[in-house]
């Protein structure tokens, strides 16, 4: 970007471009704050579902107390922590498709808000990769066939699910 792209790039005049101004600030916040929330969906996940494997399978070959306790239910156990896992799954799947949805939106809200202040005749400023297409390239290169992390994301939330309700087949079965 040089001096004469700088010096024609026209600062905001009227209330109205304040105003869509500070709405992108939102809305780009917006999508910060929406990206982490998809981050900490699945980090949770995660820890639930290693606290939900300890209990399913602890003290496998022990004689601890708690293994008698849990061998004592006859499979009620492995049913209950199952059923719950995927329960859990099944939410957390809810939770994060929703997210992902909002996501969308606030990108696609960044998107037009910048389209409406000009950027699309200064596309190098833009944050949305719709809008500045050429930075997106350079920067994501190879990487942009790949499917994106918070879907692949959505992928480990789905697959726990079926997993989940594997491990319920079978204890229901061995029950």
């Amino acid at each position: 970007m040089g001096a004469a792209s700088d010096a024609t790039w026209k600062a905001p005049r009227t209330p109205e471009e304040e105003r869509q101004w500070d709405q992108l600030t939102n809305a780009v916040e917006m999508v910060k704050h929406e990206d982490e929330v998809l981050w900490n969906i699945f980090a949770i996940f995660w820890g639930t579902n290693a606290i939900l494997l300890v209990a399913l399978f602890a003290g496998e070959g022990s004689n601890s107390a708690a293994t008698n306790a849990l061998a004592s239910t006859g499979g009620l156990a492995g049913v209950v922590v199952s059923a719950v896992g995927l329960g859990l799954s099944i939410m957390w799947l809810t939770l994060h498709r929703r997210s992902l949805a909002w996501l969308d939106y606030y990108r696609a809200l960044v998107e037009n808000l910048e389209d409406r202040l000009g950027f699309k005749s200064y596309p190098q400023l833009a944050i949305s990769t719709e809008i500045n297409k050429q930075l997106w390239k350079k920067t994501i290169g190879d990487w942009k066939n790949w499917p994106p992390a918070r879907h692949a994301m959505l992928f480990c939330i789905s697959v726990s699910a079926v997993l989940w309700f594997l491990a319920l087949v079978y204890f229901v079965r061995a029950f």
